[in-house]
Formats: C-alpha cells, sequence, structure tokens
C-alpha cells in the first residue's frame, strides 16, 4: 500500500470487532508502496472486513 499521508488500516469481524488496527505512514509517493503485516488466528470460514482511512492507497491483500 502506498500512502501521501498518515492512515490506518483496520480489521474487522462482521460484528464489528477489530482483530487489527495497522498504523501507515507516508511512503513519499503514490506509487511508492510499503507493506504491513498482522497475525490473525481465526478458524472456520468467516467474512472479513477491511477498513482503510487516511490517505492510504491499497494495492493488495493477501492471506497465507
Amino acid at each position: 500500500m502506498s500512502a501521501t499521508g498518515p492512515g490506518a488500516v483496520e480489521l474487522r469481524l462482521p460484528d464489528g470487532a477489530v482483530l487489527a488496527s495497522l498504523a501507515v505512514h507516508a511512503t513519499g509517493g503514490p506509487y511508492d508502496f510499503t507493506t504491513v503485516k498482522a497475525e490473525l488466528l481465526l478458524s472456520g470460514v468467516t467474512d472479513l472486513e477491511v477498513g482503510v482511512s487516511g490517505a492510504v492507497r491499497l494495492a493488495g491483500l493477501s492471506f497465507s
């Protein structure tokens, strides 16, 4: 993701419970990307909501 100013990415369950909140700092330009990571321990099948705030550009999301 890239950011032209401070922002955040939040991972939530559908009931609103926040699983992770990741700060994103300015990267220097709209095409200068950085990686933020969070470790989540979930089981079964569930929906995951991703919220982005501030001047953040989300380029991709992956799970392993």
